[in-house]
């Protein structure tokens, strides 16, 4: 055949051989264009036929492949894209994400940011350096995660969720109310913080400092007109 040969053939270390291939750009559509399964013998209601053990087999390990599946796409993504190994034939990882593999911008930062998070929890070496019995084993688990920015309130926030899980059972609805409750208490603190530096703010006007209020509410130009105004009125005070 004179058409050329897709680029998936290259990438046969993250594939196994159990699963349909699929055609460049095709996505679910190429996988769903497979021929269904032959046919097996059945056995006994007892044991299983050795057709029906290897077709087992391989479902286990289609199902196994496919429970860490998120976490290795993320990272080849997260790969791809901070080496621009798409640029030889796309001029964004956005486009390459779209005709390459079918995929949205943020369906591609979803997986990506997933698999960072099980990267994160799962590292030894970093601060705090015990990392947790177990990470997370699917994207569902690991999503919520993803709205905590520090890889410490990400471990513990995953750690809480493993501790207090009910029944052993770590949903993805009861990790996102672990985030959910850590992301009201960090609120909190936030809000009393802010108010304590106000009420020091306040005290150094009373003293005689002056406090130079800066327009949060106008636009970014507007504010950094009004800072270099100030800094011109204290230059010419000599200060």
């Amino acid at each position: 055949m004179n058409r050329r040969r897709d680029r998936a053939s290259d990438l046969a270390a993250f594939t196994s051989d159990l699963a349909p291939p699929v055609r460049r750009g095709r996505g679910l559509d190429g996988m769903l264009g497979t021929a269904a399964p032959a046919p097996i013998e059945r056995g006994t209601d007892t044991e299983l036929s050795l057709s029906e053990m290897d077709a087992l087999v391989q479902c286990e390990a289609i199902i196994e492949r496919g429970l860490k599946t998120f976490f290795e796409v993320g990272t080849a993504l997260v790969r791809i894209r901070d080496l621009e190994l798409y640029r030889i034939e796309y001029r964004t990882f956005e486009a390459y994400c779209a005709d390459r593999w079918g995929i949205s911008r943020p369906r591609a930062y979803e997986l990506m940011n997933a698999s960072q998070v099980v990267s994160a929890i799962a590292d030894k070496t970093g601060d705090p350096p015990a990392a947790p019995l177990v990470v997370p084993q699917n994207e569902a688990q690991a999503r919520p995660l993803t709205r905590l920015k520090d890889v410490a309130q990400q471990r513990a926030a995953w750690q809480q969720a493993v501790e207090t899980a009910p029944d052993g059972r770590i949903t993805a609805a009861h990790v996102e109310q672990v985030v959910k409750e850590m992301l009201r208490k960090l609120e909190m603190e936030i809000h009393r913080f802010a108010k304590r530096q106000m009420t020091f703010f306040r005290m150094m006007e009373r003293s005689g400092t002056p406090i130079y209020w800066l327009p949060w509410e106008a636009p970014r130009d507007e504010q950094v007109d009004w800072v270099l105004a100030r800094l011109g009125e204290e230059g010419q005070k000599g200060i």
